[in-house]
């Protein structure tokens, strides 16, 4: 049986989630508490209490933000799909590498780049479509399209995700069962990121998210988790699951200070039990750090040399590989194995409308920093919010002012 899904960062839910900081070799030596005093120092070093860090998810989110603008500028009837995924990943790079160029003290560059290449999902598509240079799809007008994508310097990691329909007239709204299912899918989000807060239990965000989808007669994509992030950690191990099923509980978790989450909403006019139509779609993937084994064949062991060397702890696209024929060819005995995580390109029913949106979410002291966002074409909803708690919460603003200090 196919395995349920975390949409965003996407990993198999039979997976373990947490990679531990010193899983890159990169970083064995900041991670050691041998070295570096206690773990709570340790903990200080690479969290949102230190500005620095702070800074680097603020570049990354910045290099996200133009990513996903490129690619959405880009959007138009007769692109090619595979186009539109060379190019985000493409400005990544390039943005990116106008940050942090300086060595550290030990004369190492800072690593900076992809931290989830460019998906563009079409239509009942829901994740994951980043195809190969073969792939000849275009965009036609009237289609909504689901890009995904992610940025990190130094490790820290900024993600989001969009939805977008192509209009003749982009100015005039989206209408109909898509414009519901988009509404629905902005207002959860608005719903659940002032639920994100220190304290509150992760239990009751989803909660938040589906009564939002009751209200507009929509449902939560069963898998989606949204993922605290750490250092080189797209997927850490508390999660918030959007909806709860018979394969997927959600844990007593709870919201604390200074935790970074990629808030990841996915909803659908259809059931929300989203498929695999054809594995050989599969084309993005995840080294599985905790696992480890001595591959027999010379294509796999070349295949893997690679990805250890060029996407260590990163979720990369097939595209990315050097010998893209050898790697396909290598990558059987690495999956037979366990030695990579797959994203498949998963689907709802032909027909069926899905949006999906994601931001980054930085949670401080004061109030969250959406630090990457959607700002969402116009849409005309005959339908909305009726939760009178919800939308008292929704219209209460994300971070509190300052107060002025009283002159003497």
């Amino acid at each position: 049986p196919t395995p349920l899904t975390a949409l965003g960062s996407l990993t198999p839910a039979t997976t373990p989630p947490t990679e531990p900081l010193n899983s890159h070799p990169a970083h064995r030596a900041t991670s050691t508490m041998s070295e570096h005093g206690s773990e709570e120092e340790d903990d200080t070093q690479f969290s949102l209490a230190n500005p620095a860090v702070v800074d680097k998810y603020k570049v990354a989110a910045e290099v996200a933000n133009k990513a996903l603008a490129a690619v959405l500028a880009a959007c138009v009837p007769g692109a090619k799909v595979v186009d539109l995924c060379a190019l985000g990943d493409k400005t990544i790079e390039a943005e990116a590498g106008k940050f942090y160029n300086k060595k550290d003290k030990d004369g190492a560059k800072v690593e900076k780049g992809i931290a989830f290449p460019t998906c563009v999902s079409v239509n009942h598509q829901v994740c994951h479509n980043s195809p190969g240079v073969e792939d000849a799809t275009v965009l036609e007008e009237g289609q909504s399209v689901k890009l995904d994508l992610g940025a990190h310097v130094d490790g820290f990691v900024a993600t989001v995700a969009h939805t977008v329909v192509l209009m003749g007239d982009m100015n005039a709204p989206v209408t109909g069962v898509q414009a519901d299912v988009m509404a629905a899918a902005v207002t959860a989000g608005e719903a659940a990121i002032r639920k994100l807060r220190p304290g509150c239990n992760a239990a009751d965000v989803g909660k938040a998210i589906e009564r939002v989808a009751e209200d507009f007669g929509v449902n939560v994509v069963e898998g989606v988790l949204t993922h605290s992030m750490k250092r080189f950690v797209i997927d850490g191990n508390k999660v918030i699951l959007n909806k709860p099923s018979p394969e997927l509980k959600a844990g007593d978790e709870t919201i604390e200070v200074n935790e970074v989450y990629a808030l990841d909403i996915v909803l659908s006019s259809g059931e929300g039990k989203p498929k695999i139509h054809d594995e050989r779609e599969t084309s993005v993937y995840k080294r599985a750090i905790e696992k480890s084994y001595k591959l027999k064949m010379q294509a796999s062991r070349a295949v893997f040399s690679e990805i250890t060397k060029k996407f260590p702890t990163m979720p990369f696209t097939m595209r990315a590989m050097g010998d893209i024929r050898g790697a396909r060819l290598g990558l059987v005995e690495c999956m037979k194995h366990e030695l990579l995580h797959e994203y498949p390109v998963l689907y709802e029913k032909a027909g069926d409308c899905v949006a999906h949106f994601k931001a980054t979410v930085l949670v401080m002291q004061n109030g969250n920093d959406r630090i990457t966002t959607w700002t969402c074409q116009p849409l005309q909803s005959v339908l909305e919010l009726t939760d009178e708690d919800l939308k008292a919460l929704i219209a209460t603003p994300l971070k509190t002012k300052k107060k002025k200090a009283a002159k003497a």
